[in-house]
């Protein structure tokens, strides 16, 4: 029993075992037979639109050997009604002619027409233009357009939507909002137009382009483009725009016509080429600026930073701040700009140039100063040359300084009618301004000439020429407040002429000088010294060192052989107003071979007077109208001279002493007078009038004639009648030969012994007689 019992239990328990494995084995199966029925996704019901539905889609064209394009796309669609076919996870692969660079477009999806050959992608669509061949090998990966170093190495990256994709021409277009990306800057437009056999990509309009300066990730600012169109080669090394142009960098601000920017090896921008008419225009610290031309061009550095604006044809410009005004024209100019900051720090212009300055801060200035105070060239300059250049400031807020280089004229323009209108021309002149921007003065250098107008007498011109020349400016008048010339000085008007090695002319006081070997002269005579200053304000002319001064008179009525009067002095003063010359320093004065010599001389042209102090020395030669023995020079001296034209009297004073061929004569008081007259000018007629008609001698009278003595208070010569007439208490003549004779009244005769006596009560008259033994 117990045997049985165990193998009967024993296959109830191997059937038992048996039959739970078969239970679980059954329920895993059950179970895994639900879980795959679950993991296979139902279908998705196709649109009814839609005939034929399928998961890859592929499509390219070839020119011989050459792929010219591939369409690929995930899935494909195909409606019934327009046959055409919804391309989902498109990517078209366009190929360049020689196959080595690759443009990719990707979209989420697009409809393809297959009868009008044509893709639309109404979405978003991205564009990568321009990769090399080596970095899209890969052309039916999924992942290749998100790689970061494709898109930096593509020439030209574009998002834009609505774009339409024609199947024989490659051709891409959008009339939709197009976003741009070079490795210059990035930007947008209005419509693209791509044509990948030219590699050419039109953005058609609206266009707004942000250009780097300098290198990708640097730390240079950006040129803001906007264009009407704008043209892009890629694998080229420039971008065409289309008109208009607007171009900003910073503060300034420029627009054209159709331009180009070129480019480097290294995709950085380095020129821009303008055309079809530019202006720019710059406003920043208080300085508006404007240019036009017809054409331009733009230089970068190569950080990027712009360094130079070319402007072409018809060029012309104005600034101004707030002290002053600037405007120009010329056949070219070139702006160049600072590295630190990008502001203008020159202006270099040729071809005709010319440069209209006005000071607005002088003309504002002028009510500060008197209403009579001179000036000259405050209404402004013009500066004209085939090349100019004007330096700016720091920042370009003012100006610095502005140079030719070349031939120049500069005119100083009058701000009212009493000012002269002066013209100067020089090899080149140099403009310098104050640091606020304020004209300083002027030099020009190299056959220098001045011309000085009056614009109520066009016919009174005043000329200078010299090799140097500077005007120096005042900011109270805002015209020239001093101008020199050197080296070589002439001057010239209608009235007079002058030379000097240096001339200084001041508006205050109309002052002028002349130094080193300076002279003056006109027809009628001239005055050298070594320096000659005029003070027009008062009319005074002052000469210093080594005065000569001659005078050549014209011939008049009475004598038809006039002849020069000459006077050489240390100093000379004149006075218009009064017609007085004094001359000191020992002046001599001389005319023929009469002379006039003192410590002082003074020249009174109005009153026709002469007068002499101190060691007078006269010289008087009589040649004509005298017998023989009566002619030769006749020596006076005194302390004091005065000759009177009027009366024709020369009138000596103070220890006076005559010597002449025939008489000798002191006294205190002595008087000439001529027959015909010397006249007593500067103009003063020749020796030959010098004739003494009559001489009158007072105060301890004493006269000695061919050995005959007389002496007297009073005494009278008559040289043409040989005749002595003299008083005294008593008077005398003491003759060696015939003896003395006295009285209150002698009269005598050259080379006769007789003598006439008068006397009077108390002191009668005598004559003793010398006996012969």
């Amino acid at each position: 029993m117990a045997g049985i019992f165990t193998i009967t239990r024993l296959r109830v328990a191997v059937v038992v075992i048996f039959c739970a494995i078969l239970a679980i084995t059954a329920g895993s199966y059950l179970t895994s037979k639900r879980n795959r029925a679950a993991a296979i996704p139902r279908a998705e019901p196709i649109s009814p639109e839609v005939n034929q539905q399928t998961e890859s889609f592929s499509l390219s064209k070839s020119l011989g050997d050459q792929t010219l394009y591939t369409v690929e796309a995930k899935r494909v669609s195909y409606l019934k009604e327009s046959g055409k076919a919804k391309l989902e996870g498109v990517s078209i692969l366009l190929f360049g002619r020689d196959g080595k660079r690759r443009d990719r477009l990707w979209s989420e999806e697009c409809e393809f027409d297959p009868s009008a050959g044509k893709l639309w992608i109404s979405g978003k669509v991205e564009m990568e233009l321009g990769i090399p061949e080596q970095e899209s090998s890969d052309k039916n990966s999924d992942d290749a357009l998100d790689d970061p170093q494709q898109k930096q190495t593509s020439q030209v990256s574009v998002i834009t939507s609505g774009l339409l994709f024609e199947q024989s021409t490659g051709m891409v277009s959008t009339d939709n909002l197009v976003q741009f990306r070079l490795p210059q800057g990035e930007g947008e437009s209005h419509g693209a137009v791509y044509d990948p056999q030219t590699q050419q990509l039109a953005l058609q309009s609206e266009v707004r382009f942000a250009l780097r300066e300098g290198p990708e990730n640097s730390q240079g600012g950006v040129v803001h483009l906007q264009a009407g169109k704008l043209v892009i080669q890629t694998g080229a090394d420039k971008i065409a725009l289309f008109a208009p142009v607007n171009v900003s960098l910073g503060t300034h601000r420029l627009v054209a016509g159709d331009s180009q920017i070129y480019f480097d090896h290294q995709k950085q921008a380095r020129a821009v080429e303008l055309t079809g008419g530019v202006t720019v225009n710059s406003s920043e610290n208080g300085q508006d600026y404007e240019m036009k031309a017809q054409d331009g061009k733009i230089d970068f550095d190569a950080e990027g930073k712009i360094r130079t604006l070319l402007a072409e044809n018809a060029v012309n410009w104005h600034s101004s701040t707030g002290s002053s005004a600037l405007q120009g024209e010329a056949g070219r100019a070139i702006l160049r700009f600072s590295k630190l900051d990008g502001s203008i720090q020159r202006l270099e212009t040729s071809g005709s140039a010319e440069i209209t300055l006005r000071n607005s801060a002088g003309k504002k200035s002028i009510e500060q100063v008197t209403a009579t105070a001179p000036r000259f060239g405050s209404g402004g300059q013009i500066l004209s040359a085939n090349e100019i250049d004007i330096d700016l400031g720091s920042g370009g807020k003012s100006i610095h300084q502005i140079l030719t280089r070349t031939s120049s004229r500069l005119e100083l323009l009058p701000a009212s009618p009493s000012e002269q209108q002066w013209i100067a021309q020089a090899a080149n002149f140099q403009i310098d301004f104050g640091p606020d921007g304020q004209l300083s003065q002027m030099l020009g250098s190299g056959g220098v000439q001045l011309e000085a107008r009056e614009r109520n007498d066009p016919s009174a011109v005043q000329q200078s020429t010299s090799d140097q020349f500077r005007a120096e400016y005042s900011a109270a008048t805002g015209g020239v407040d001093r101008l020199i010339q050197w080296g070589n000085f002439q001057y010239q008007d209608k009235e007079k002429r002058a030379r000097a090695d240096r001339a200084e002319f001041y508006a205050v006081g109309n002052r002028a000088e002349l130094i080193g070997a300076a002279k003056v002269w006109n027809a009628t005579g001239n005055i050298e010294a070594k320096s000659i200053s005029w003070l027009g304000g008062v009319g005074k002319l002052t000469a210093v060192g080594d005065v000569i001064s001659t005078y050549s008179p014209t011939a008049s009525a009475k004598s038809s052989e006039q002849q020069a009067v000459h006077v050489v002095a240390s100093e000379l003063e004149y006075h218009a107003a009064t017609g007085k010359a004094s001359y000191t320093g020992r002046p001599r004065l001389w005319q023929g071979d009469n002379l006039l010599e003192a410590d002082r001389l003074d020249i009174d042209q109005k009153q026709e007077q002469i007068l002499a102090a101190g060691n007078v020395y006269s010289l008087i030669t009589q040649e004509t109208g005298m017998q023989q023995d009566m002619k030769g020079p006749v020596v006076i001296r005194s302390n004091t001279f005065l000759y009177r034209a009027e009366d024709r009297n020369a009138h000596y004073w103070g220890k006076v002493k005559m010597k002449s061929p025939t008489v000798d004569l002191t006294g205190n008081d002595m008087q000439i007078f001529l027959a015909r007259g010397w006249t007593g000018k500067i103009e003063g007629n020749s020796s030959r009038e010098s004739i003494i008609n009559r001489i009158v001698v007072t105060g301890e009278v004493q006269i000695d004639q061919e050995g005959r003595k007389a002496t007297g208070t009073e005494a009278e010569i008559l040289p043409q009648e040989r005749t002595v007439r003299i008083a005294g208490d008593p008077a005398l003549v003491h003759d060696p030969q015939s003896g003395s004779t006295q009285g209150s009244k002698l009269t005598y005769q050259y080379g006769n012994d007789s003598i006439a006596v008068d006397g009077r009560a108390g002191l009668p008259a005598e004559t003793r007689r010398q006996v012969p033994r």
